[in-house]
C-alpha cells in the first residue's frame, strides 16, 4: 500500500496470512483505511476438506491482520453447492466491495448469488440469486458467475453478469442493475445493457 505521494505504507504476503488459507481474487479499503479481502479457508466438512471463504481485515499502519467472517459459520455446503462446487473450491467469491451502510457485498461465482453482509460481519442482510435466495427474482433476471458486484446506492446494486451457464443455454454477457425492495423481498431490474451483437465473456469482466 502506498500513500498519494508514493510512500510505501505497508505491505501484505501470503507468508503473513495463519493457517493453510490462501489469498485470492479481490479487495476492498474500508472507510477505516484498512483493507479487506479474500482467502480460500480449508475445513474439514462430512469427513472431507472443503477450500470455503474468508474474509480478513489488515490495518496497514498497525500491520495487524483480523479475519472478520467466514463463509462456513454461515453457509451449509450440504444446500450451497452450484453445479459447479468441488471439494477444492466450494463457492468461489470472486468479488468484495463496501456498501453504502458499512455492509460488505460478496459475489459467490459457484453458487451464482451474491451476499450482503452486515457491517459487524455478524450475519447475512439478503442472498440475491441461486439457491436460498432471500430476494424473488424472475427467470430473466437470473444471473449467473457474475462478477465486480457494487451496492452503487442503498438497494442498487450493479454487476456484470457473465452468463457463465444460463439454465435456458443461451450464452452472452449483460451489465444490469437491480433495485430491492426489503418489503417484499423482491428485485427489480432498472437498467440493463446487452450489446449487439452479443458477446460472452465466461470469466472475469466488470462493469462500473
Amino acid at each position: 500500500a502506498f500513500s498519494p505521494l508514493g510512500e510505501l505504507v505497508g505491505s501484505l504476503s501470503q507468508a503473513q496470512v495463519p493457517g493453510n488459507e490462501r489469498i485470492h481474487h479481490d479487495l476492498t479499503v474500508t472507510p477505516r483505511d484498512t483493507l479487506l479481502f479474500l482467502t480460500y479457508e480449508p475445513r474439514d466438512f462430512a469427513g472431507q476438506i472443503l477450500r470455503g471463504e474468508a474474509v480478513w481485515e489488515w490495518d496497514m499502519r498497525a500491520n495487524t491482520l483480523h479475519k472478520r467472517w467466514s463463509a462456513l459459520d454461515f453457509l451449509d455446503p450440504a444446500v450451497d453447492a452450484g453445479p459447479r462446487s468441488v471439494p477444492n473450491d466450494w463457492f468461489h467469491a470472486n468479488s468484495l466491495a463496501m456498501g453504502p451502510r458499512g455492509n460488505v457485498i460478496l459475489s459467490l461465482h459457484h453458487l451464482d448469488q451474491v451476499l450482503s453482509l452486515a457491517p459487524d460481519f455478524g450475519s447475512i442482510e439478503w442472498r440475491l440469486g441461486g439457491a436460498v435466495s432471500t430476494i424473488a427474482t424472475t427467470a430473466d433476471q437470473a444471473t449467473s458467475g457474475q462478477h465486480s458486484v457494487r451496492e452503487v446506492a442503498p438497494n442498487r446494486v450493479l454487476m456484470f453478469d457473465n452468463g457463465f451457464a444460463r439454465a435456458d443455454g443461451d450464452q452472452y454477457s449483460r451489465a444490469i442493475e437491480f433495485e430491492l425492495d426489503p418489503a417484499t423481498a423482491s428485485a427489480r431490474t432498472i437498467w440493463e445493457y446487452r450489446p449487439s451483437p452479443d458477446i460472452w465473456s465466461t470469466v472475469i469482466s466488470s462493469v462500473r
